[in-house]
């Protein structure tokens, strides 16, 4: 005799991860930017006869060093994570989590009160950014600024 049989929750969405690429963007790589970019010998540039030749040479150095000093790194995305969450936000709760596997506590509790204090700061920047953006378009035509309002929230079809 079955007394309690488990259901399938359906409507959990257990989303899909993904990685992205992005390029690493910090002071320390800026400042080998413009080190590696004051070295360049422009003189030779200047000497080209054509406009095509000079800008193929420009693009030519330009390219390689975004290449060499803003290398592209992966990045963990998932489908159910919050738009407002950033590559810092979850460097932190990847750090907070290591904290605690380690029995960090000190640790653990400062990066948590970090965690708290950045998360709303983050969700308000976001959905003023998002609304802000949209108010013109909710001038002229407000059921398509109250579809996007909807999207952003995540009741997508309603």
């Amino acid at each position: 005799m079955v007394l309690y049989r488990a259901a399938c929750n359906s409507n959990l969405d257990t989303g899909e991860a993904t990685t992205a690429y992005r390029r690493v963007v910090g002071e320390a790589e800026r400042e080998l930017s413009a080190l590696k970019l004051y070295n360049v010998r422009w003189e030779e540039l200047y000497r080209l006869n054509s406009v095509e030749a000079q800008l193929e040479m420009f693009q030519g150095i330009i390219t390689e060093e975004i290449e060499e000093c803003f290398p592209m790194r992966p990045v963990a995305r998932h489908s159910t994570d919050k738009p407002w969450v950033t590559d810092g936000f979850k460097n932190l709760v990847q750090e907070i989590q290591r904290a605690r596997l380690s029995g960090n506590t000190e640790k653990a509790k400062q990066l948590r009160n970090k965690i708290n204090k950045m998360a709303p700061k983050l969700r308000e920047q976001f959905y003023k950014k998002r609304v802000h953006s949209r108010q013109s378009l909710g001038q002229n035509r407000g059921r398509d600024w109250w579809k996007k309002i909807k999207s952003m929230m995540g009741l997508g079809g309603y």
